[in-house]
């Protein structure tokens, strides 16, 4: 499991890393405009959550913590990272879609909201131990969510223009 984990830091290191590579290399001089700005935020909000979160049970285990434990205490962390990220991001996302703007699309957005509610509700319920027993896999799953809305944002900067 730890190896999971430490691939799910090195995923999420590369992406934000190449990510880097790709807008210093592929951009005009100047600042960036706000739709950069904010598909970058999107995309490291992400990308760097999920790199600390799956550290975070690596670090607790060292700490003696372990068991239901472990999972109940990472699932916290990990509903109050989606929860901070989701109100963080809420604002900028608000104000790009009353403009009309290309770095918003509602079905991206739906798609991410979504997702956060769904991991969040996985968290508290891993949490709770409410309908199963506090695990890794609730907290795989909200990994792999982060990861995946920073790969999202990625491919968007990749392929939608920015104004």
């Amino acid at each position: 499991m730890p190896e999971t984990f430490s691939l799910v830091a090195e995923l999420s290191l590369g992406l934000a890393g190449f990510t880097g590579v790709l807008v210093v290399l592929g951009r005009q001089p100047g600042r960036f405009s706000p739709s950069e700005a904010f598909r970058l935020a999107v995309l490291l909000v992400g990308s760097l959550s999920a790199l600390f979160l799956s550290l975070a049970p690596l670090v607790l285990h060292d700490f003696g913590v372990s068991g239901a434990a472990l999972w109940r205490v990472s699932s916290a962390l990990m509903a109050i990272t989606v929860l901070c990220s989701g109100v963080l991001l809420s604002g900028p996302a608000q104000r790009f879609r009353a403009g009309r703007s290309e770095a918003y699309s509602a079905w991206v957005l739906a798609g991410l909201l979504s997702g956060a509610v769904v991991v969040f509700i996985v968290q508290a319920l891993n949490l709770l131990g409410a309908l199963w027993a506090p695990g890794p896999g609730a907290f795989s799953l909200g990994l792999v969510y982060l990861l995946a809305g920073g790969v999202v944002q990625f491919v968007r900067i990749l392929f939608v223009r920015s104004e």
